[in-house]
């Protein structure tokens, strides 16, 4: 494979100049990030990633805008991994990008930056027709664990995407919200041994007691896994002390 040393250079340059600015807290000139060649301004992002400089937030916010999906991601990764609050806002406005590649690296950054801010935009994502991004917006929100947005997870145990219920059920009982006592019981009564299995398991980590007498009844199951997740829960909430 022929190697372009002419990029290759460049890139290299355009590193040492990234490390050196670090030293002197000034990150580089937006020149290097309006590269014709993505490469080169993809190793720009990584490199301001790696400097953990704060004053390179201002270029990475304007990589945002970048024409180029992988850039964009990068840029995204970065300010999630430096961890500046002025980086929020962005991002935000970044989930109604057409690439579900960028909007994904987005939910990650700002389950980091653990700024309340993102709840209600990220709580919009569930109405998303991509299962994969509504449930990675449900493992978001149980990372905010905030319990607004409880009936909103309500909703979803009733999905077509077991997929999502699945997520659903775990996040709920990450939150531990006894409002999501009563539909996570409904849940036991499911066919699908897995959905009944995180079930129980959230059951067991919310602690209501009004779970008692429904995982009981579990017992009399005829598949071991249940019996023995039922067992779980139960003592979780106490029984047999």
């Amino acid at each position: 494979m022929a190697i372009n040393f002419s990029i290759t250079i460049r890139i290299f340059i355009i590193i040492i100049i990234i490390i050196l600015s670090g030293c002197a807290s000034n990150p580089p000139d937006q020149y290097t990030l309006k590269s014709e060649n993505p490469q080169i301004r993809l190793q720009v992002i990584k490199s301001l990633e790696n400097s953990q400089n704060p004053k390179a937030v201002k270029s990475l916010i304007s990589a945002l805008k970048d024409d180029n999906a992988e850039v964009r991601k990068a840029a995204v990764e970065a300010l999630g991994k430096i961890g500046d609050k002025k980086a929020v806002k962005p991002l935000i406005k970044i989930l109604d990008d057409n690439n579900s590649w960028v909007v994904l690296a987005a939910l990650t950054s700002l389950s980091n930056l653990q700024d309340k801010r993102a709840i209600n935009p990220i709580i919009e994502l569930l109405n998303s027709s991509n299962t994969y991004l509504k449930s990675r917006a449900v493992i978001a929100l149980g990372e905010f664990s905030d319990p607004d947005c409880v009936n909103h997870l309500i909703l979803l145990l009733n999905d077509d995407s077991r997929v999502t219920r699945i997520q659903a059920i775990k996040t709920l009982g990450i939150i531990k919200d006894d409002r999501a006592v009563k539909p996570l019981i409904y849940k036991l009564n499911e066919k699908n041994i897995f959905i009944k299995l995180e079930a129980m398991k959230a059951l067991g980590e919310i602690g209501n007691p009004i779970a008692k007498k429904p995982l009981l009844k579990m017992f009399n199951h005829k598949d071991e896994r249940i019996r023995n997740a039922a067992e779980k829960a139960l003592k979780k909430l106490g029984w047999g002390k």
